[in-house]
């Protein structure tokens, strides 16, 4: 991926402020760093707006950003799909190609405060049983048959007024953020040693191009629920499947979460659309797309944010 162009065509896509207090944007594992020549006037404001959110479990904040895919050449389709489904239509803001976006006036401080010498990282790897429980790369989401899935009630318990009360299509043996690469981490999400951290669950509905995304899934057989609003892990006593917040996603829309409220990334945004999927390194003799055509989420480290903006 080049990225000596690095822009954002994000200016039509509403600005969240999280009111969680601190920052959930953890791409599992990842420390993504930024080689750039030029930042846009909305990816300022990103980098304004989001730095607000505090990391409560870790000394490194980190901020949501988004790079262009735009800057891969598209070696099929010209736009992000899956399993050749649209993740939203073409023309939202983290499907467009902004090459001619303009640049921000304020680009070469952005990039002197980031550092010139700075380089993208994908913290990516090759997820195998063979490694036991060494944690999944990055974060995992389930594809399944919508139609025919069985639907669970999910209880919300940290964030219920922002949240999509609707049932989920939770396949058996769904893999959450933080199992292992041999199967399920049964040590629960939280932020205690061995535990699956944010605990994201991910689930695409393939026949009805629909997402749902919660954050601090709870297992029915996890012996405490995810972290309370106050850092507590209570007791599972119930049996059923938990989680702090849940965001249903329309991908067949122009959908955006209200202005101010939270989702499971703790931004407004979508997690699914933001990344990096195996269909899309697949080349397309593969059965693949060949190319990543959207906008990727990335984080930057604390030392690079400036203190007005934490």
């Amino acid at each position: 991926m080049n990225s000596d162009t690095f822009r954002s065509g994000l200016d039509r896509f509403p600005l969240q402020s999280d009111s969680r207090g601190f920052d959930r944007l953890r791409f599992a594992r990842a420390r993504s760093k930024i080689n750039a020549r030029r930042v846009s006037v909305s990816e300022w404001h990103w980098l304004r707006n989001l730095s607000k959110m505090r990391s409560a479990q870790r000394n490194m904040k980190r901020l949501l950003a988004l790079v262009t895919g735009a800057a891969v050449t598209p070696a099929c389709s010209a736009f992000a799909s899956l399993l050749g489904q649209q993740i939203f239509p073409a023309n939202y803001p983290c499907n467009q190609n902004i090459a001619n976006a303009p640049v921000a006036t304020n680009s070469a401080t952005i990039i002197a405060r980031i550092g010139s010498s700075v380089r993208i990282h994908p913290d990516w790897g090759d997820d195998n049983p063979a490694n036991g429980a060494s944690p999944l790369y990055g974060i995992p989401y389930n594809v399944v048959h919508g139609n025919s899935t069985a639907k669970v009630t999910v209880s919300i318990d940290n964030y219920p007024d922002q949240s999509d009360l609707v049932p989920v299509p939770i396949p058996t043996n769904a893999v959450i953020e933080g199992d292992y690469q041999n199967g399920p981490n049964p040590d629960g999400g939280g932020y205690n040693e061995g535990q699956r951290g944010d605990s994201h669950l991910i689930v695409w509905d393939e026949d009805n191009n629909v997402g749902y995304e919660l954050f601090g899934a709870t297992r029915p057989t996890d012996a405490t629920l995810f972290p309370d609003n106050s850092g507590d892990e209570l007791p599972h006593t119930d049996g059923l499947w938990h989680a702090a917040q849940e965001t249903f996603w329309n991908f067949n829309l122009n959908s955006f979460r209200a202005l101010g409220e939270t989702s499971a990334d703790a931004a407004g945004l979508s997690i699914l659309a933001g990344l990096a999927r195996p269909d899309e390194g697949l080349t397309i003799a593969q059965g693949g797309q060949g190319a990543i055509n959207h906008a990727l989420r990335m984080t930057l480290p604390a030392s690079i944010i400036s203190r007005q903006y934490t």
